[in-house]
């Protein structure tokens, strides 16, 4: 009863940001009940209180470089750029260069990249809540370069 709308959405998602949803497809093809379970965690993971918007999104490219898949890189990429992260901070994010980026975009840089640095470092909590540190540690890679 479902199916056409979430095959809908899928196609929509797809449209929008230009990337291959198949696995999606097939999810849901193969099971439903798993399928929205998945939804559920994809939502989950784009709970970003006390995380700013810069440290989110680099941590996501980092996330998508180190498991290197293009194709996901971009579509985070596309995502950052429609949430109004700087362009200059991406290019600094995606090609490592941690000296050009701001502040915030470097802590989620490096969250990702050296994450046992990251509570040991007592500026990293003056930054950002405990929450918002925890969060932005504890968000899987897979969750956080496949979500909007």
């Amino acid at each position: 009863m479902l199916g056409w709308l979430v095959r809908r959405k899928i196609a929509a998602f797809e449209k929008d940001f230009d990337y291959d949803m198949q696995y999606a497809r097939d999810m849901y093809s193969a099971s439903p009940r798993a399928f929205w379970k998945f939804s559920k965690l994809l939502a989950l993971s784009e709970h970003r209180q006390d995380v700013p918007c810069e440290a989110w999104y680099a941590a996501k490219i980092a996330a998508t470089l180190a498991e290197d898949c293009g194709p996901c890189t971009q579509l985070v990429v596309t995502m950052a750029e429609r949430a109004g992260v700087n362009p200059e901070t991406l290019r600094a994010i995606v090609t490592d260069n941690e000296a050009a980026m701001p502040k915030d975009a470097a802590l989620g840089w490096r969250t990702k990249r050296c994450p046992l640095r990251l509570f040991s470092n007592s500026l990293n909590r003056a930054l950002w809540s405990s929450l918002g540190l925890f969060r932005l540690r504890h968000s899987p890679n897979c969750l956080l370069r496949t979500t909007k």
